[in-house]
């Protein structure tokens, strides 16, 4: 039963797991770096930056972080980039080493 529980994840699967945590990564920095500039905007420009709607600017922000996300991520998806990390060894098992001490740690439990 361990063995069919830790088969569970093939290369689909495990490429869908790093497209989606890929996708979250980028959209985290950009909206970070993104908060910094209008920070810096907002002190240096403060009469012209007072005159943008706040609603507006989160929604256009937003978008943009999304499709620069999505577009990154399925970039690294159609270049089979998503294959050369080693979270991709760790989910699908095609590492003899890693393989080996999973199995050898689930048939210990």
């Amino acid at each position: 039963m361990n063995d069919a529980l830790l088969c569970l994840l093939g290369p689909t699967t495990a490429k869908f797991v790093i497209f989606i945590s890929n996708q979250l990564l980028v959209f985290t920095a950009l909206a970070l770096d993104e908060i910094i500039v209008l920070k810096c905007l907002y002190i240096y420009k403060w009469s012209r930056m007072a005159l943008i709607d706040d609603a507006f600017m989160a929604t256009v922000i937003g978008a943009i972080n999304l499709i620069v996300s999505f577009s990154l991520s399925c970039l690294r998806l159609y270049l089979d980039d998503l294959e050369c990390t080693i979270h991709y060894e760790i989910l699908t098992m095609e590492n003899r080493c890693i393989q080996t001490s999973i199995i050898r740690f689930a048939r210990s439990m």
